[in-house]
């Protein structure tokens, strides 16, 4: 009986044996087949898919688009110390070994077979990097079959060097961070190639389990997971044991916080919401990947108008839904091709979203009275030397109401040519003007240069009573800088597809907003606000090239703005509340304007730009400046732009009998000025150009 029992046990034994060498049989031929496809079969049409990649203007990599961000690096960005804690931490014979372990697969084999699921793994860094690429995290025998697969063909492929730089490419360290070149910037805020030993041992341990070993909620464990790393180098020969011990009593230093928000996510959003306007379809491929999309932007401009806007808004103040309060916002744009350069919509993506360089409309105030002025010039009946007072004024509103216009501060500059009148932004002038010329030529105007409708149909447009927003401000503005002509702002230049063929090219429209001249004057006009007396005078002071712009300012100081721009770039900087109940602490130029400055002496300072090209038909001429007329041999004067055949002929009758003064009485502050006949009011010398205690013609 008991003999019977053994044999029986025996059988089974021997029945088990069998089957596992079954098993293992099928397992083995399974592995040579799929060695000899290797060679034979081609990838996946996903193989060298990667995330969505971001270009700027000149192919720098600048981010990623797709769900989980990445910063993809080149092999040349891979510290050795960071390749030698990888290779140690997770595939000690990643050099030499064909994509795949035999050992290790054999020995998980024969426990997974055992258990009839997949408990070990057995992978190698190369067929991590399969899993990553091409398969999903089920855990089947399948699954792991074809894992065995693309790692050979990856093998069979790509060096040594491509694989292991496609792995830190796609890996997750935690915190949101896919990829090494995200999780320097997330964990020290540097770049891979700047990694002490230290810190890419740590980041090395995370791979593994980056939620159990996070540096930023679990320190302890960390430093406890980065000393095991360390070891593991040393007793490969990586490091010595001096090495070991100095970099695990090194601190962590981390960057500061956890979910470190990624550059230019404004830009990197209105990327998305371009191409989801312009081509939908193309939209929602995007996170599939394999994608390169080239914008406009410029790494350099972007990354100095994100230190604009940090170092240069006013402080906060308060904070409204968890946002800090004042906000703002920033668009450059190249006036050439209407080409984004740099786009900032707030302070902070993560705590504030809302992109208000983009989606933001706001009254603009006083930077609308350029359009005023184009109009005034494109008469040809009235020129930048034409003059008008602001004496008080009253008009009927839409409302049925009196309305009773003012300059800030009630100040009353009495009859002033337009140049003076732009410059200083007189409220009372500018509705004067408005009412001659009427508010619907001005609205005709202001859409030539791309201003979207309905826009008011009344006096209260010359103020900036329209709500516009930052980058159609920018878009609008870079037509004067551009010789008249308007391109439609954009983005994104071309979308390359997975297969390397071109799925998207912007079709950028432009048309004509006014003549070459009158934009050429205008902007002549507008580098006067930088002028003593001038609203933005002090701005251009750190600048070391010709620039035009406006000041603006709306009611109760609730919005600032500056839109100004050089030969080569037109910018334009928001500074606000998000809740409307709060006022900014000063007015657009002491507000908007530091931001507007700094932004353009770190874009363009370092390559200065050329004076704006004059055309032909432009012609400059001494003036009088009491009544707009050529002067007399008595008389002051200062040179001023006009269209040719539109400058005056008559010569002035007045005689200048008044002298020079200084007002007041500190020229490093103030400006030469002189009194000339009762009923004059000073008129500011240096803004108009003249040499210091002089009277005749300036440049």
């Amino acid at each position: 009986m008991a003999a019977g029992k053994g044999r029986h046990r025996a059988r089974r034994a021997f029945g088990g044996i069998r089957y596992l060498l079954a098993a293992l049989t099928l397992f083995v031929g399974l592995f040579i087949t799929a060695g000899l496809g290797a060679f034979v079969m081609p990838l996946p049409a996903s193989a060298t898919i990667a995330p969505t990649l971001v270009y700027d203007r000149t192919g720098q990599l600048i981010g990623t688009l797709s769900p989980q961000s990445r910063m993809p690096v080149s092999y040349r960005q891979l510290p050795k110390s960071l390749q030698n804690a990888i290779v140690a931490t997770e595939d000690k014979t990643f050099w030499t070994n064909i994509g795949v372990n035999p050992t290790s697969i054999l020995r998980a084999a024969l426990v997974d077979i055992t258990h009839g699921t997949i408990v070990e793994g057995g992978s190698t860094l190369t067929q991590e990097l399969a899993k990553n690429l091409f398969l999903t995290e089920e855990r089947t025998f399948s699954r792991k079959f074809a894992e065995v697969f693309l790692a050979l063909r990856l093998t069979a492929t790509f060096p040594k060097r491509d694989i292991l730089t496609m792995y830190f490419n796609t890996v997750y360290f935690g915190e949101g961070a896919w990829g090494i070149g995200e999780a320097s910037r997330t964990y020290f805020g540097i770049a891979p190639q700047q990694l002490s030993l230290a810190q890419s041992a740590l980041l090395a341990g995370l791979v593994a389990a980056p939620s159990a070993y996070d540096p930023y909620h679990y320190p302890s464990l960390a430093h406890s997971r980065r000393a095991w790393v360390l070891h593991r180098m040393e007793s490969m020969g990586f490091i010595t044991k001096a090495e070991e011990q100095s970099a695990a009593s090194a601190p962590l230093n981390l960057a500061g916080s956890a979910n470190s928000a990624p550059i230019a996510p404004y830009a990197f959003e209105a990327t998305l919401q371009e191409l989801q306007a312009k081509d939908p379809s193309l939209a929602q491929d995007l996170p599939l990947g394999g994608y390169k999309i080239y914008t406009t932007l410029d790494l350099h401009d972007q990354l100095s108008a994100d230190q604009a806007v940090a170092n240069a808004m006013p402080p906060v103040s308060s904070t409204w839904q968890g946002a800090p309060e004042p906000e703002g916002a920033l668009v450059s744009l190249d006036p050439r091709s209407g080409g984004v350069r740099a786009l900032v919509g707030g302070r902070d993506a993560q705590t504030a979203p809302f992109d208000r360089a983009v989606d933001a409309y706001r009254q603009v105030g006083s930077t609308f009275k350029p359009f005023l002025y184009t109009t005034l010039l494109e008469t040809k009946h009235y020129t930048a030397a034409s003059i008008m007072s602001d004496s008080p004024v009253s008009f009927v509103g839409v409302d049925g109401q009196r309305y009773y216009p003012r300059n800030a501060g009630g100040e009353v500059a009495g009859p002033i040519p337009v140049r003076r009148a732009l410059a200083i932004s007189d409220n009372v002038i500018a509705i004067k003007w408005a009412d001659m010329v009427g508010p619907q030529a001005i609205i005709r105007t202001a859409e030539a240069f791309g201003i979207p409708g309905p826009l008011p149909n009344n006096l209260t447009i010359t103020l900036g009573s329209a709500s516009i927003s930052p980058i159609e401000l920018a878009q609008a503005y870079q037509a004067f800088a551009d010789g008249g002509v308007w391109h439609d702002a954009h983005i994104v230049n071309r979308v390359v597809g997975p297969s390397g063929r071109v799925v998207y090219r912007a079709k950028v429209t432009s048309h004509r907003a006014t003549t070459p001249q009158v934009a050429y004057v205008m902007t002549k006009l507008m580098e006067a606000v930088f002028n003593p007396g001038g609203t933005g005078y002090g701005l251009s002071q750190n600048l070391n090239f010709p620039v035009a712009g406006k000041t603006g300012t709306t009611n109760n100081l609730i919005d600032g703005w500056f839109a100004g721009y050089s030969s080569r770039l037109v910018t334009v900087v928001w500074v606000g509340n998000d809740d409307p109940n709060h006022s900014n602490p000063g007015q657009g130029a002491a507000t908007a304007g530091p931001v507007w400055s700094d932004y353009m002496a770190l874009a363009e300072n370092g390559n200065p730009p050329p004076d704006f090209r004059r055309p032909r038909g432009v012609v400059s001429v001494p003036m009088a400046t009491l009544d707009g007329m050529l002067p007399n041999p008595t008389e002051p004067s200062y040179y001023e732009w006009f269209l040719r055949g539109t400058q005056p002929t008559a010569v002035s009758p007045i005689q200048y009998t008044g002298p020079w003064t200084l007002w007041p009485k500190n020229p490093g502050t103030w400006y030469y000025a002189y009194h000339g006949p009762q009923g004059h009011n000073p008129l500011w010398v240096k803004l108009m150009g003249f040499p210091k205690g002089q009277g005749g013609g300036g440049g």
